[in-house]
Formats: C-alpha cells, sequence, structure tokens
C-alpha cells in the first residue's frame, strides 16, 4: 500500500499459467527488451 501511494504510475505483467505476475527486476528485462526491438524497427 505504502508503494502506491508514493508512486505515480504501476506497471504490471500478467503472466499465463500458475506465475501470475513477474518480479521486478524480470518485468524491466521484459520490457526493455521490448523497447529496444520497438525502437530499432525502422
Amino acid at each position: 500500500q505504502k508503494t502506491r501511494e508514493t508512486v505515480t504510475a504501476l506497471a504490471r505483467l500478467d503472466m499465463p499459467g500458475a506465475i501470475r505476475s513477474l518480479n521486478v527486476s524480470n518485468a524491466a528485462a521484459v520490457s526493455l527488451y521490448a523497447a529496444r526491438k520497438f525502437l530499432s524497427e525502422d
């Protein structure tokens, strides 16, 4: 709850199956990979 009070935005990567969400380091890695791939598509 304290995190929700102090941040301006929240993000979540939902996963199918038993694992419902990735931890922060994995979510950051996936997000950065996707952003780099998106930005390199010219």
